[in-house]
């Protein structure tokens, strides 16, 4: 038996969105200690891993193991009317199908069949990173826009008590600072100076659907390496995975 519920329906379809960053279908796996998404983009490029524990939700009972295979695209889209203060509860019921009921104003219940998906095993990335910096969410999310309007790839360069944000077009150039103690850097860590590019666009989506669930954002890297960004929630977590862009 799987059953859970969230007292605000919207978090559910934020989660998702932020999922669907990187794929069109995905396997939640289920078990006694909560959700779990870990998926690839179709490159290779980008990581998601989501973990949600029992507390995160109103209520949730699960007896063993078990996945279901969501269609994002479809998930979503019956999903998009859905209004801030309603509450939902998703049942896997037999034949592995997925019905979710929302209460608002009125109640409305959809149903959605778990896909038979090929589950990749995607081991874990051990990445010693050298720069950790934790970020206002929607700070990193403007700067990103801004870096996006000029160019294809965006730098970044941390020192002591800065971390710099540069990307470079055909005709312009755009520079940023962030300092420690500033309303934007609530704390910064650099054990090793480091630089390192990443593709713009992945990390637009990325920032943008993870700045949706969460108001601060951890932020990791290292010269040359995966870019590591953590949106954390009450009792959970939306993680993503960036390798590095190499000319």
């Amino acid at each position: 038996m799987l059953r859970f519920s969230l007292p605000d329906a919207k978090l559910w379809r934020y989660i998702l969105d932020a999922v669907s960053t990187l794929v069109d279908e995905v396997s939640v796996r289920a078990g006694p200690d909560g959700l779990k998404i870990k998926a690839l983009d179709p490159s290779h490029v980008a990581l998601v891993n989501l973990e949600l524990k029992p507390e995160a939700f109103t209520d949730y009972e699960c007896d063993r193991e078990t996945s279901i295979g969501l269609s994002l695209p479809e998930m979503l889209k019956l999903m998009r009317n859905v209004k801030s203060g309603e509450s939902m509860i998703a049942t896997l019921e037999e034949g592995k199908r997925l019905r979710i009921e929302f209460t608002g104003e009125y109640k409305r219940t959809i149903r959605l069949p778990s896909l038979d998906l090929a589950v990749e095993e995607i081991p874990t990335l051990k990445v010693d990173f050298t720069v950790r910096a934790r970020l206002v969410s929607r700070s990193l999310r403007a700067t990103v826009k801004e870096a996006e309007a000029i160019a294809e790839t965006v730098r970044f360069r941390a020192v002591r008590d800065k971390l710099m944000v540069s990307a470079k077009g055909e005709v312009s150039a755009l520079d940023i600072e962030y300092t420690v103690g500033s309303e934007a850097l609530l704390e910064l860590d650099v054990k090793e100076e480091a630089e390192a590019s990443y593709n713009i666009e992945f990390l637009s989506e990325m920032v943008d659907s993870g700045s949706k669930i969460a108001d601060i954002v951890d932020l990791e890297y290292a010269s040359n390496m995966p870019l590591k960004l953590t949106f954390s929630l009450v009792n959970g977590k939306v993680e993503y995975y960036l390798a590095p862009y190499v000319e």
